[in-house]
């Protein structure tokens, strides 16, 4: 009886908890990391076409405020009208600028770029130290900086700052907050972002150090929100996001009075059928709880809209749990793009979704087998296909015509490249000799 009066008594003061925060607006630091227009390499990467979703979802739903704007709200103790978001990207990669920005401008979003002092005009995949000057002095309509620069060490090694003390650790932070300011000058950097969320032994020290060279706000990588009356500006938290995080996660991270979490997963590369109908497998790889760290409680689920492209498409769950396949079949003489969507769930957690793309081809590439193989191929090319002609006994002619029937190309030979197309359809004719006993069309 004692013991179930404790659990009462805890699940009461949760339910109190949750009341207090869900009346109390509170801010979320959001953490991004690089765009891509393709299938992410990793899921620190995000389609751009999700980031967008994310931004028009934060700005319907939020007040979205600069890093500084925050501070000042710490500092004073305003309180939040409404819950409030940050922006924050760390690395400093070329796609910030290139894919980010035109978008954060388009909405008239602030945001926060943490640098690595070491990477501008020392590695193509980084935004340059002029890149970053434009980004200081973008403004938005009513003439208030847009963008504000902050730094994330100097050189970002592995662990980061978690072995280092004295002038090691403070290298890290003075010289990037040095070529930082001379980047953006009159403006200085204020803020710094802890590398791999990582912190330094000495953790009271490293903040002493941070306030004594000018930085007036840390950033961890803690997953957490922020309460503006009892916050510490020099140990502020974030929520990271990943490609297979939705918008409306944000919304239900921010108004719960715990940290809320999704199960993460790596993302499924883009594929390609060689031959319709084919059965191919796809695997998701990576499947991991963060509440238990496994997956054997995560239920995957595969999906398309593109049904006249996909015949079935079934989860196999393989060993190690932490792996399913997508097995997908796709219909007889289909031809285009199909998307395939995943999502995972698990019970007390906020689902977490993505998506990949399967290019199926027509079945072009079927080897003749008859003593005069004359033959006409129906070919719609996605342009990405490098043609072959090949294994021919003996010589062989052929010609491209367009859909008007116009000769494009012609040739002659045993091993034929005809090389890449324009994306269109053409009629390929195949003529052989009677001797010729098979040929075969490639495609790569």
């Amino acid at each position: 009886m004692a013991l179930r009066n404790i659990i009462c008594s805890f699940f009461l003061w949760v339910i109190t908890q949750s009341v207090v925060w869900a009346d109390t607006p509170r801010a979320t630091i959001l953490l991004y990391h690089g765009l891509t227009n393709n299938c992410p390499g990793s899921m620190y990467e995000k389609r751009i076409d999700r980031f967008y979703n994310d931004m028009m979802y934060i700005k319907e739903n939020f007040d979205v405020v600069s890093l500084p704007e925050l501070q000042n709200i710490i500092e004073n103790k305003i309180p939040l009208s409404r819950n409030t978001v940050v922006i924050t990207f760390d690395d400093g990669m070329l796609s910030k600028y290139t894919m980010a920005v035109p978008i954060l401008k388009e909405l008239n979003l602030p945001a926060t770029f943490f640098i690595v002092g070491s990477f501008p005009n020392n590695d193509d995949w980084f935004m340059t130290w002029e890149q970053i000057n434009d980004l200081s002095k973008v403004t938005d309509k009513d003439g208030k900086y847009l963008f504000t620069i902050g730094s994330h060490s100097y050189s970002h090694d592995w662990p980061g700052l978690q072995d280092l003390t004295g002038d090691a650790l403070k290298f890290q932070l003075e010289e990037s907050k040095r070529l930082i300011d001379m980047a953006i000058s009159p403006r200085v950097c204020e803020t710094f972002a802890v590398p791999f969320g990582i912190l330094p032994p000495d953790e009271t020290g490293f903040r002493n150090l941070a306030a004594e060279l000018g930085y007036k706000v840390i950033r961890t990588s803690e997953m957490n929100n922020i309460n503006v009356e009892t916050a510490n500006l020099l140990n502020l938290p974030c929520l990271p996001l990943y490609d297979f995080t939705e918008p409306g996660y944000i919304g239900a991270f921010n108004q719960s009075p715990t940290p809320l979490l999704t199960p993460f997963f790596e993302p499924a590369q883009d594929a390609s059928s060689k031959i319709s109908p084919y059965t191919f497998d796809i695997p998701i790889t990576d499947i991991i709880s963060y509440l238990t760290w496994n997956s054997q409680n995560i239920t995957v689920k595969a999906t398309t809209e593109d049904h006249a492209l996909v015949e079935n498409i079934e989860v196999i769950h393989e060993a190690p749990w932490d792996v399913a396949t997508i097995r997908i079949t796709t219909k007889e003489g289909a031809s285009g793009e199909a998307k395939i969507n995943i999502e995972l769930s698990e019970p007390g957690t906020y689902p977490s979704s993505g998506y990949f793309y399967i290019n199926v081809e027509s079945p072009v590439s079927a080897i003749l087998h008859r003593r005069n193989p004359n033959a006409v191929y129906v070919y719609p090319n996605p342009a990405t296909d490098y043609i072959e002609i090949m294994n021919a006994d003996t010589h062989i002619r052929y010609s491209i015509h367009n859909i008007f029937g116009q000769s494009l190309k012609t040739g002659q030979g045993n091993k034929i490249e005809v090389g890449f197309l324009p994306k269109g359809v053409y009629i390929i004719i195949i003529e052989a000799g009677k001797e010729t006993s098979h040929v075969k069309f490639v495609k790569n």
